[in-house]
């Protein structure tokens, strides 16, 4: 963008006072220019006669800005309970006023009203993202949803506020102040009043009872439906505690169920008696035995044994007190005559009153009574752990004799010390599992024998229940499980348990029986839990599950880079924190603290993270010390950082030679100084045996005598062989710049270079620099010149037979011009072993390192030197070979035209030049 400035625009300039004699300048503000854009600013003066010619073009920028518009075509969508989706368009570029670091996505209730709905915010990075999903919020909630972009200057205005209520969620609570009580024998009224409104989770559907008659190892859960806050619950067990527990439904679902509330029906009598046997034990008795009712209805007082002779109606009775504890009776029937038949039947009674009668069974007492069992096989179930009692009544005359025996084959039971037999009865010690089996009791005299078998069965507490994870979120975890084995009784329920990992309180959830699943809800964002289950029986319960591990989503927010989140001038620092990574869990405070390190004190200061933050009246070129903690709902985040002010000038003051240490802890500094005394030791002990190893090698000392003028005596110049020997272990290459034309005798003496690259070298005499580039062809080596190119190397072409030795040459202190390559820069290049024949030679006890070396200063007379291609053709042409090799022209033994030689430099500076 250019600028004009007439005659009328100078009004608006300024002159600057300037002393009598010196340069006048003049200033002008321009107005209205875009921020963070680049303008190209020239100036002409004009006058009556006309304008001048523009001034040379200058390139200004303007400073960033906060974006000037919101977010477009913001939508808010409800896509589970509790998560919100939102969905933005970026603002037209030519509004962010910079470069658009990222969004920030702000929220709070808009039912409710206190110091609780604060807002909250997360941030994304990237211009382009395009949306967000927005956790950890409650299911069936208004929220107001705004959305700002930002840049390195702050957030621009926020989008028109859009309201959207979240997806309705199973309830977070149960139902409060559930009460019952008993209205008849067989029915209980239930009531409560429904979850507190913030947990409801929606539009409550109705309400789900769920209850199970608890003294009854058999017992099953029931549920029923309810639409109203209370009901009845009707056609229960008579005289049986039930416990109640209700929870709240919804469209998604049912809540968790409230503590369960215990409730008995009232007494009724009893019902019949289970079973009755009445079977000959003499000549005037008879033995009846019978089994407690299966329904008691209440607490059975006494037993009413019935008995008369066949067809008459006179009848006796007898009355049998019940015990606790036991369900089997036997009572002997005296007093009757030899060979007629009598009828028994029994009743029980309560408080309510007498129950019905039992079946009606007929026998007649017998002189010679074959062997009976009176007590009833059937399965027996006992918790372990216990003492049991098996009974085995026996009629007969004479008296039986019993033995027992169990299915399973093992060791006879009288010799086995966990059982003992007390009379008829076998007593069991101790329950345990491998009790349970089939035991048949056998009765015999010389009459007859009879058998009878029960199934006992040890009941446990239910098994480990397996605790797995199926989905998670920011804010919720969805745990699933499949119920374990009951232990022989059936399942009451889980009681469902977790904290934090690092707690050592455990908050506890009660769940029915009929649980397969449950939701964590309203937990902390990116925190790890420990979670366990235990399922429970009438015997007890079970071992809780191995602790399940596991996080939300997200985690602690992240510290951004000084450069992003720290800005100074002179007296101020800004701090644009919304350049911190909230990493999935909103941010809901910082903590910002700053303390010069002149200063002992923290100026500390708490913050929103929605808004950028300054702090000002800073002492002027001034080192500061940074604390910020940054509060999510993941956890603490604490960053340090170190900034200057600028001086009056906007200039930058140097770091100083040592930082306090960070974060004010005092064990850091010195960890961090015992760390930084070990790395110097180990960096010294390398360096020191680095050096001694140089110093050994042989490959340093062959340079070593190579490059000394004394160790070329006069012989040895004048022997070839050993003058070959030298250059070959040397395997010095040097390049220069190839001059047009050259005579006959620099062809002869110059070795020429075959470059693969250039590369450009800076500093030095410029002279040498344009002679090499005005060489033609490729730019040569001017050594030291600012256009200098360092060129590598080509095959080297076979010195003529009659050219001059190679001579080292010292630098002359009275002619710095003339040089030495033993002085010269060097470029080590590392090769393996030659495959050329040259074990005789001084190069074998170097190792096949080839130096490349640019002189410092050259004349023109010395810019070249004849080597001997022996070593580069071991070390190079037969390690690395190339595909121009096979165009080059046959070695010949006669010293090659001028013509024909020029023409050989033009043919290897087009085919091996490459300009970097």
């Amino acid at each position: 963008m250019s600028l004009c400035l007439s005659v009328e625009d100078f009004k608006y300039f300024r002159q600057h006072p300037a002393k009598p004699g010196t340069e006048i300048f003049l200033e002008y503000q321009l107005e209205g220019l875009r921020p963070a854009t680049a303008y190209a600013l020239r100036l002409a003066a004009v006058n009556d006669i006309g304008d001048s010619d523009y001034s040379e073009s200058v390139i200004v920028q303007t400073l960033e800005e906060a974006p000037s518009e919101p977010p477009h075509n913001v939508q808010v969508q409800a896509s589970s309970p509790g998560e919100l989706i939102v969905k933005w368009q970026a603002p037209p570029q030519e509004t962010w006023n910079g470069e658009l670091v990222g969004y920030v996505i702000t929220w709070r209730d808009a039912t409710s009203i206190g110091v609780e709905n604060m807002t909250q915010a997360l941030t994304v990075s990237g211009w382009g993202v395009s949306h967000i999903v927005v956790s950890s919020l409650r299911a069936h909630t208004h929220y107001e949803v705004r959305v700002r972009a930002f840049n390195a200057i702050g957030p621009g205005p926020a989008s028109v506020p859009i309201t959207a209520t979240t997806l309705e969620g199973a309830p977070e609570a149960p139902p409060v102040r559930v009460r019952c009580e008993p209205i008849s024998a067989q029915s209980i009224r239930v009531w409560w009043e429904p979850p507190p409104l913030d947990s409801r989770g929606g539009v409550l559907l109705g309400y789900e009872l769920i209850y199970e008659a608890v003294d009854d190892l058999d017992s099953q859960v029931e549920t029923r439906r309810s639409g109203s806050l209370e009901t009845v619950l009707q056609s229960l067990r008579r005289a049986a505690n039930y416990s109640v527990s209700i929870r709240a439904r919804t469209t998604a679902g049912a809540g968790p169920p409230s503590e369960p509330v215990y409730c008995s029906t009232l007494e009724d009598v009893p019902g019949s008696p289970a079973d009755i046997k009445a079977l000959a034990n003499s000549e005037d008795t008879v033995i009846v035995s019978w089994l407690a009712p299966a329904q008691k209805n209440g607490k059975i007082k006494h037993y009413t044994i019935y008995n008369r002779p066949q067809r008459t109606g006179q009848h006796s009775q007898l009355m049998v007190l019940h015990r606790d504890e036991e369900d089997e009776y036997q009572v002997e029937v005296r007093g009757l005559q030899e060979h007629q038949v009598y009828e028994f039947w029994v009743t029980a009674a309560t408080a309510t009153g007498e129950g019905e009668m039992s079946a009606i069974v007929a026998t007649k007492p017998n002189p010679r009574a074959p062997a009976k069992v009176t007590s009833f096989g059937r399965r027996l179930k006992f918790p372990v752990g216990r003492r049991a009692r098996v009974a085995c009544g026996a009629a007969g005359s004479p008296t039986p004799q019993r033995a027992w025996s169990r299915r399973t084959p093992s060791a006879p039971i009288l010799q086995d010390p966990r059982f003992l037999v007390d009379g008829h009865h076998l007593v069991i010690l101790n329950m345990d599992r491998l009790i349970s089996d089939n035991y048949t009791c056998t009765v015999r005299n010389p009459w007859g024998e009879e058998r009878s078998t029960w199934e006992i069965k040890a009941l446990t507490e239910p098994a480990r229940p397996v605790l797995r994870l199926a989905t998670s979120a920011p804010s919720r975890l969805h745990l699933v499980w499949e119920p374990p084995h009951n232990g022989g009784s059936s399942l009451h329920g889980y009681t469902l348990e977790y904290a934090r990992l690092k707690d050592s309180s455990w908050m506890s959830i009660y769940l029915p029986a009929d649980s397969r699943a449950h939701s964590l809800e309203r937990l902390s964002c990116g925190t790890v839990y420990k979670i366990r289950l235990t399922a429970h029986n009438a015997i007890g319960a079970s071992p809780p599950s191995e602790d399940l591990n596991v996080s939300t989503k997200g985690g602690p927010s992240k510290a951004p880079a000084e450069k992003d989140l720290v800005a100074a001038n002179s007296t101020c620092v800004r701090l644009n924190l919304l350049t911190w990574n909230s990493n999935g869990c909103p941010l809901l405070q910082f903590t910002i603290s700053i303390k010069s390190f002149e200063d002992s004190s923290w100026m500390t200061s708490s913050v929103s993270p929605v808004q950028p933050f300054a702090v000002c009246r800073l002492t002027v070129a001034s080192w500061y010390h940074l604390k910020v903690v940054a509060n999510s709902a993941a956890g603490i985040t604490t960053a340090n950082y170190y900034f200057s002010t600028l001086t009056d000038n906007g200039e930058r003051i140097p770091a100083p030679a040592h930082f306090p240490p960070g974060g004010g802890d005092d064990g850091e500094e010195p960890a961090t100084a015992t760390l930084a005394a070990t790395a110097v030791g180990s960096v010294i002990v390398l360096l020191l045996l680095a050096a001694f190893i140089y110093k050994r090698s042989p490959l340093v000392a062959c340079f070593r005598k190579s490059y000394e003028q004394g160790d070329i005596s006069e012989e040895e110049e004048k022997s070839v062989e050993k003058r070959d020997n030298h250059r070959n272990c040397q395997q010095v290459y040097t390049s220069s710049p190839i001059k047009h034309p050259v005579s006959k005798k620099e062809q002869q003496e110059m070795y020429e270079i075959s470059p693969y690259a250039t590369f450009s070298m800076s500093g030095g005499a410029e002279s040498a620099g344009d002679e090499g580039a005005a060489a033609g062809g490729a730019v040569g080596v001017g050594v030291g010149g600012a256009g200098a190119t360092l060129r590598t190397f080509g095959r080297p072409e076979p010195a003529p037979l009659q050219a001059a030795p190679f001579r080292h040459k010292h630098r002359d202190p009275v002619n710095p011009d003339e040089y030495t390559l033993s002085r010269a820069m060097t470029l080590m290049v590392r090769r393996s072993e030659s495959d050329s024949d040259s074990s005789g030679s001084p190069c074998a006890e170097c190792t096949s390192s080839v130096s490349y070396r640019m002189p410092m200063a050259a004349t023109k007379e010395d810019v070249f030197g004849p080597v001997m291609d022996s070593g580069a053709e071991c070390a190079g042409e037969a390690r690395h070979p190339r595909p121009h090799d096979k165009r080059r022209r046959q070695r010949r033994h006669h010293t090659p035209t001028s013509s024909r030689y020029q023409q050989r430099q033009e043919q290897e500076r087009r085919d091996f030049t490459i300009h970097v």
